[in-house]
């Protein structure tokens, strides 16, 4: 599993939750509290909780990654090299490291 206690997740856009209730809220950040075989137990604040499969999160990050990913050009060296970087984090859907998360603001910012 990718995900542990005290990751901050979304729901993909994707999942049958996404659009599903009070209890699923969509474009909100959520922290994991617990994990418990397959399920996810994730709270979202102003107490509500619900559980989730690995299937349905995502990190908080993805969604503004592949908005950014949108942005970059597509030609020029350099260009190519930001291009794949943060193409490569958006399919790996994994952890970014404090170093990666302060390169992609880098990034964020050269495009924006």
């Amino acid at each position: 599993m990718k995900f542990k206690v005290g990751d901050k997740i979304r729901l993909r856009e994707d999942s049958k939750h996404y659009t599903f209730g009070i209890n699923n809220p969509k474009d909100t950040n959520g922290i994991i509290k617990s994990l418990r075989g397959i399920n996810i137990l994730v709270d979202w604040g102003g107490g509500i909780t619900n559980y989730y499969m690995e299937k349905d999160l995502e990190f908080w990050y993805v969604r503004p990654l592949e908005e950014l990913y949108k942005k970059i050009p597509t030609t020029g060296d350099l260009v190519g090299e930001d291009y794949v970087y943060i193409g490569m984090f958006i399919e790996s859907n994994e952890y970014l490291s404090s170093e990666d998360i302060e390169k992609c603001r880098t990034l964020w910012e050269k495009y924006n």
